[in-house]
């Protein structure tokens, strides 16, 4: 396997599949401004990353805000391709 990334200033360690503590807030699973696809949302654009949570705006649903996470356990959001 590659090399893990250099630790973030601030002593954190490197982003992985950790879902707690400093390194959570580091995690962004779906670039910015990318498509995904949630169950019961449908469509949305990935907009910001903040601390350990990510806002998205549904294209029916609106802006959601939801902890990175708990989006990755449960696989709540899949890359959707574009239209």
């Amino acid at each position: 396997p590659p090399p893990a990334p250099p630790a973030p200033p601030g002593g954190a360690g490197p982003a992985g599949p950790a879902t707690n503590g400093a390194a959570a807030d580091h995690i962004q699973p779906f670039p910015l401004n990318s498509l995904v696809e949630h169950a019961a949302w449908g469509v949305g654009t990935v907009l910001r990353y903040e601390d350990d949570t990510l806002t998205v705006l549904f294209e029916t649903a609106g802006y959601k805000t939801l902890a990175t996470p708990v989006v990755i356990e449960k696989q709540l959001l899949t890359p959707s391709p574009p239209a």
